[in-house]
């Protein structure tokens, strides 16, 4: 039924309309919160597996579900002009509705993976450096540890680093 394929995709959008508002009112910077909330939505829309997953061309201006859809064209008696048809969607026929939440949660992670590719080190780092989210509660096992290890990483090179610019510092003769 339609009606309750709809009601499923409301709930699926809901997510992201809350991510939206939340991201969009903050007055801070939001790399860390951002982040976090859309590793939680790509969670929660993660498919089955890649075999769920159209290959959707997301540099075309058609909508993902086009095949999908019944179209009618506009009357051939309307003015032309140098626009394209105008085509209205039919509503008197059923549209095909199978697998209609699956294949949204799939074309909209597919869509966060290619418009949302925050660098994963990067936003890892600085969930982790947030107080708010610094247990990335939000993330696997094996990232928490690959996150904390970077950040060991990073402070030891800086160390290093710092450590050998005070030695040279004293090595150089000062001149008055």
């Amino acid at each position: 039924n339609e009606w309750q394929e709809i009601s499923k995709l409301i709930i699926i959008l809901e997510d992201f309309a809350g991510a939206t508002e939340y991201l969009g009112g903050s007055k801070y910077a939001t790399i860390s919160l951002m982040y976090s909330v859309l590793a939680m939505i790509k969670q929660k829309i993660l498919p089955d597996n890649d075999s769920n997953v159209e290959d959707i061309d997301l540099t075309n201006s058609d909508t993902a579900f086009d095949d999908d859809v019944g179209y009618e064209d506009a009357p051939e008696d309307e003015s032309i002009s140098e626009q394209p048809k105008r085509r209205k969607i039919n509503i008197n026929t059923p549209q095909n509705c199978t697998d209609l939440e699956k294949r949204v949660k799939a074309a909209l992670y597919r869509s966060m993976n290619h418009y949302w590719e925050v660098p994963q080190e990067q936003g890892m780092l600085a969930a982790l450096l947030d107080p708010r989210f610094k247990e990335l509660r939000f993330a696997s096992n094996s990232l928490r540890i690959r996150t904390q290890e970077q950040l060991k990483s990073a402070y030891q090179k800086m160390k290093n680093l710092t450590s050998n610019e005070d030695q040279e510092s004293e090595l150089q003769p000062v001149s008055c």
